[in-house]
């Protein structure tokens, strides 16, 4: 599992948090591509195995998760269309919609509890803050118990002896 990060100041001012989002959202997807074509390069494979033979790769590329908190962002997404408010990035949105039906990227929900980026932008309380403080500074994660997160991190490796 790859994951990227990255953080820097808004280069333009935002009508609405689901302006923000969406601008923030075609950012990252652009910088997705650009390493997905890369990975590509150098023989990463990002295809899922056929079922008819394990061997065998299938044209089919996975999509690339794109974590998203912003309902309004999904919903506009889901819709495959640019509503009226938002006819001011309609070049980023009709991207982001080919993007979607091309199944090159997908959003994928996630709470504002588990999104590291709202870190500081956020009013928190006492324990929460200094959760937050210890995930942005490294000195440790721990994914919630019964996520898909935390499954992957605590499955045991199977090894087995030809």
């Amino acid at each position: 599992m790859a994951i990227d990060w990255k953080t820097k100041k808004q280069t333009s001012c935002a009508t609405s948090a689901t302006d923000a989002e969406t601008r923030q959202y075609y950012t990252a997807s652009k910088r997705i591509i650009r390493l997905r074509n890369f990975l590509q390069q150098i023989g990463v494979v990002l295809a899922e195995p056929s079922p008819i033979n394990a061997s065998f790769k299938s044209s089919y590329e996975l999509p690339t998760p794109v974590f998203e908190d912003n309902k309004g962002t999904r919903d506009m997404l889901a819709a495959g269309r640019v509503i009226s408010n938002f006819k001011h990035i309609d070049i980023p949105l009709t991207y982001l919609h080919t993007l979607h039906e091309s199944s090159t990227i997908k959003t994928a929900t996630a709470t504002s509890k588990t999104m590291l980026a709202n870190f500081m932008t956020k009013q928190e309380t006492g324990p929460s803050h200094l959760r937050s403080t210890k995930w942005a500074t490294g000195r440790e994660y721990y994914a919630p118990h019964k996520s898909a997160h935390y499954a992957e991190l605590t499955k045991t490796a199977q090894l087995s002896l030809l």
